[in-house]
């Protein structure tokens, strides 16, 4: 095992692609904390993080073959993570909203309260951000996100051009972006993009 802890990185992947787990090993154990690191700042959740390292080290060996000794593999591996995390905040939004339809079902049928569920403090903070848009901007970003019209139909429907729907749309996302943390900011693309 020391013959590959002085190996560079190029080797490595070299040795990887070849199916030498031995060389796997000390791939992972060379870049496991740095991406449990990455993944547990984004995630706050150390089982989702050291399933996001497992994730990303099952990929990398299922796709052993494609990989190439000079792929700069530090943003290889950021890349993967941060598709991996992309995905489990995909999947928490769906577990969120559908506990969320329960909640409500519940709520009908019961009167019980519905769970705070953290899509749905989002969700209030996105709309307390767009109440301090202009009435242009909060009618255009309600048109585009909320009620699914494209930006064509919105220009038609407002009697402005398409350009302009294209600029106020970008602007209102990159308000909404600053006043919104990164989770929440991931949060809100997955539930409004």
């Amino acid at each position: 095992m020391d013959e590959f802890r002085k190996m560079s990185v190029d080797i490595l992947i070299r040795q990887v692609r070849n199916g030498n787990s031995s060389a796997f090993d000390e791939l992972f154990n060379r870049y496991q904390s740095m991406i449990y690191s990455f993944s547990l700042r984004y995630l706050k959740s150390e089982v989702e993080a050291e399933g996001v390292v497992q994730e990303v080290f099952i990929y990398i060996w299922e796709h052993r073959s494609s990989l190439r000794s000079d792929t700069n593999i530090k943003s290889y591996f950021f890349q993967i993570s941060y598709n991996l995390i992309r995905k489990v905040f995909r999947k928490q939004a769906y577990q969120n909203k559908y506990l969320n339809e329960k909640a409500c079902e519940s709520l009908i049928t019961d009167n019980s309260t519905l769970d705070d569920i953290e899509y749905q403090s989002t969700i209030q903070e996105v709309l307390r951000i767009v109440d301090r848009l202009s009435p242009r901007k909060r009618e255009i970003f309600k048109l585009s996100r909320i009620g699914g019209l494209t930006n064509k139909e919105i220009s038609t429907k407002l009697n402005i051009s398409r350009a302009t729907v294209d600029n106020q749309i970008s602007d209102i996302l990159k308000y909404i972006r600053k006043r919104l943390s990164h989770v929440e900011y991931l949060i809100f693309l997955l539930l409004f993009q």
